[in-house]
């Protein structure tokens, strides 16, 4: 019985990791999207599509790590930085294929402080909990 419920609470957390990875990659691909609309409308958009990119990395790391530790209860901060942690790692992974090997040193930063704001979110997710109230 006892077993049964950890494993139960595994499965919960390893598909609330998967589920916030894809939603993280997800809220980052419409952000940008509706930021690169933006920029296409602005009169030189080459120079703030750095800064665009970078606002849409920052949004769905606080958006994703909100919602994963509201989702998570106990243990949804942790499963937060770990998801961070996996889209970060995704990403890197296929920006290093796309760029045959180089990868620069300011989107190691990014996805440092992508996971930093990830576990941030997480962290101010779970403070805004429910809050008893004594009785007098």
């Amino acid at each position: 019985m006892n077993r049964r419920k950890s494993q139960s609470k595994e499965t919960k957390r390893f598909k609330l990791l998967i589920f916030g990875t894809l939603g993280a990659a997800g809220s980052f691909f419409v952000i940008s999207f509706l930021l690169s609309l933006l920029t296409y409308t602005l009169s030189d958009p080459l120079g703030v599509i750095a800064i665009m990119s970078e606002a849409a990395l920052i949004i769905s790391a606080f958006i994703s790590g909100f919602v994963i530790s509201r989702l998570g209860k106990d243990g949804g901060v942790l499963t937060a930085f770990l998801s961070g942690l996996l889209f970060s790692l995704i990403m890197l992974l296929s920006g290093f294929i796309a760029s045959g090997g180089k990868i620069p040193l300011s989107c190691l930063l990014s996805y440092a402080i992508y996971i930093a704001i990830t576990s941030l979110a997480a962290l101010l997710a779970r403070k805004r909990g429910h809050r008893r109230r004594r009785k007098i």
